[in-house]
C-alpha cells in the first residue's frame, strides 16, 4: 500500500478512497507551493533584518542598508494587534444544531487560547507583514 487511498474501502456515492486521494493530492499542492515560497521567505527575513547578501556592495561604496520597512512594520503591528484582538475573543464558533452549544465554546475557548497567551497574537501578524503571506498551525 503505497498511500491512504488504496488502504481505504469504497463508502457510498463517493468512496473513501477518492476523498483519500483528493486529501492526498491537495497536501502535495500545499507543500509544493511551501517549497516554492520558502526562498521569497527567506530573502525577506534577511532583507528584515538588514541583510541584502544578493545585492553586493561595491569597493570603496557605503555599505549601508535603510531598514525603513523593518520600522513601518513595528510600527503599524501594535495598531493591528490592537484592532483584530482588541476584544475578549478573537474568533467566536456557533453551533450548527442543537446540542452543539458546547462543541462551539469549546472551539472558541480553544482558538482564543493558541492565539493569545504568550505572544498577544503579534508573532502572527508580523510573519504576514514581512513575508506577504504568512500560515498560522495548531496540533
Amino acid at each position: 500500500m503505497d498511500s491512504i487511498a488504496e488502504a481505504a474501502e469504497p463508502a457510498g456515492e463517493t468512496s473513501v478512497a477518492e476523498v483519500c486521494r483528493v486529501v492526498d493530492s491537495m497536501v502535495k499542492d500545499c507543500e509544493t507551493y511551501r517549497d516554492d515560497q520558502s526562498v521569497d521567505r527567506v530573502k525577506a527575513m534577511e532583507y528584515f533584518d538588514g541583510e541584502m547578501k544578493d545585492v553586493p556592495s561595491e569597493d570603496g561604496r557605503s555599505k549601508v542598508v535603510s531598514r525603513d520597512v523593518r520600522g513601518e512594520i513595528k510600527k503599524v503591528l501594535p495598531s493591528i494587534v490592537r484592532i483584530i484582538l482588541g476584544n475578549d475573543k478573537v474568533v467566536e464558533y456557533l453551533p450548527n444544531a442543537e446540542g452543539d452549544e458546547e462543541t462551539a465554546r469549546q472551539a472558541t475557548d480553544y482558538v482564543n487560547y493558541l492565539v493569545f497567551p504568550e505572544s498577544g497574537g503579534k508573532t502572527l501578524f508580523a510573519m504576514p507583514l514581512m513575508t506577504r503571506c504568512g500560515f498560522a498551525t495548531a496540533f
